[in-house]
């Protein structure tokens, strides 16, 4: 507990923001090569892994995300861990330490990646290769005491499917004695947004959450930016969002004769679960605490662009119940830090039961 306990203070003094892990990666990097660890490194950002060999090239793969958020104070701009990436990598790292002398049928990876909060930073480590020869992957989420009890754990999250996009509506402008001789842009975005407050229902929904036009108050706007947050259960109900979106759109275009550019700016796919890894989930939790049911949750996590590839590897994210209050993104989130040996222990254990899996066999 000591142990874990500095690493995971002192990993929380390091807040950085995605793209910017200076300081956290070359932390974790030192502490592996102490351990004898070798390191595999990447060109423009800080995400990098560490092996244990094994008796085969197939590779059980832990992932940790090592950013920040940022809040706007008095002064300036500070960086905070808000939603425990600091306690993830911290339990990643101590399970490489813990299993640092085994000798594994399976190579053990354990990947640290950079901005998860981007939604990019898996898609980054996709492209420098990090799923090379995986066949097992897992990751893990402390999560708030509204979804987990402190001592229980959930052998997968289902984090539903995001899409951060961005807009622009072109009009006409004109005086505004005169506004039917110009097409309002602002009046456009607006028609749009009441057409996306249909959209949420069943787990899924629309919603402008940014919008800036105008420059003078006696003229009718020409141009309009904005951001809609779009968010579904699955992939296949984001696809049908994304369209109806698309739909709405080409209507206020045909009402009002503005013109829209629709972009998908940040992405996030569902969770997919797979029965196998679960499976193996359950045991390692079980011999720790609680087993809970698969967590359902309206939030989304930059992981599962791991299983959004062909043959993606058997995938499954652990819930850590911790005590957190009160929210995840909460400028004062705090959680029980007796949950760190504990993910330890669940993750160390998870390892060894993936192990024992032919997952090539089994597939």
């Amino acid at each position: 507990m000591d142990t874990i306990l500095q690493t995971y203070e002192e990993l929380h003094r390091l807040a950085e923001p995605s793209w910017q892990e200076e300081k956290t990666s070359r932390y974790l990097q030192q502490r592996l090569k102490e351990a004898g660890f070798s390191l595999t490194t990447f060109e423009g950002h800080h995400g990098f892994f560490a092996e244990i060999k094994g008796e085969t090239e197939d590779v059980l793969m832990l992932r940790a995300d090592m950013d920040a958020l940022p809040y706007e104070i008095e002064d300036g701009t500070v960086y905070r861990h808000t939603c425990g990436h600091d306690a993830h990598s911290s339990i990643v790292l101590h399970t490489a330490l813990n299993l640092k002398d085994t000798l594994p049928r399976h190579t053990l990876r354990f990947l640290f990646q950079p901005a998860e909060e981007t939604a990019a930073g898996a898609l980054q480590m996709i492209r420098d290769g990090v799923l090379d020869r995986v066949v097992f992957l897992a990751g893990l989420h402390v999560r708030p005491l509204s979804e987990l009890a402190a001592e229980e754990a959930s052998a997968g999250i289902q984090h539903g499917a995001t899409i951060a996009v961005k807009g622009r509506v072109t009009g006409e402008a004109a005086h505004a004695a005169r506004a039917s001789t110009g097409i309002n842009a602002l009046y456009a975005a607006g028609r749009l947004m009441r057409k996306l407050e249909t959209f949420s229902i069943d787990g899924q929904s629309a919603v402008m959450t940014k919008l800036k036009a105008g420059t003078s108050v006696n003229t009718v706007p020409d141009e309009a930016v904005f951001e809609l947050d779009l968010r579904a259960p699955d992939n296949e109900a984001m696809e049908l969002i994304w369209e109806k979106m698309q739909h709405a759109a080409d209507d206020v275009e045909a009402e009002t004769g503005s013109r829209f550019t629709l972009e998908a700016a940040e992405h996030a796919p569902a969770a997919v679960i797979d029965p196998r890894a679960a499976n193996c989930a359950r045991r390692a939790i079980a011999g720790v605490c609680h087993v809970a049911d698969v967590l359902k949750t309206p939030g989304a996590e930059d992981f599962h662009h791991y299983t959004n590839v062909k043959e993606a590897p058997a995938a499954v994210m652990v819930g850590l119940g911790s005590g957190l209050t009160p929210g995840l993104h909460h400028p004062d989130m705090t959680f029980d830090l007796r949950a760190l040996p504990k993910g330890v222990e669940i993750m160390t254990a998870l390892l060894a039961e993936a192990d024992l899996v032919d997952w090539r066999d089994e597939a």
